[in-house]
């Protein structure tokens, strides 16, 4: 318990520590600002629980196959497994790549 200083246990052999209320999003957040764009104008691909801010907060949050069951309610799609060419397949399936 140290004051200002959250854990996160994105999967099982890990552990983030992190400044309270600082996460990927409010990161994402900021360079969003910088450049002059709506704040949760982008698309986020993840994973693990460390994830779960950002999925939430982007305008479309995309989580792996074979990532946290407990992050895959947040996803507004679920595709793959990481460990193939998922990414681009769905980048390329929502016309984003040629």
């Amino acid at each position: 318990d140290i004051e200002g200083i959250e854990l996160q246990h994105p999967n099982d052999t890990c552990v983030d520590f992190m400044q309270s209320g600082i996460n990927k999003a409010t990161g994402i957040r900021e360079l969003m600002e910088f450049w002059g764009f709506p704040h949760n104008s982008y698309m986020a691909f993840g994973d693990s629980l460390n994830d779960m801010e950002m999925i939430q907060e982007a305008e479309y949050g995309i989580v792996m196959g074979n990532g946290k069951d407990a992050l895959k309610p947040y996803a507004d799609l679920v595709i793959g497994p990481s460990n193939e060419a998922v990414i681009y397949q769905t980048l390329k399936e929502l016309h984003m790549l040629d």
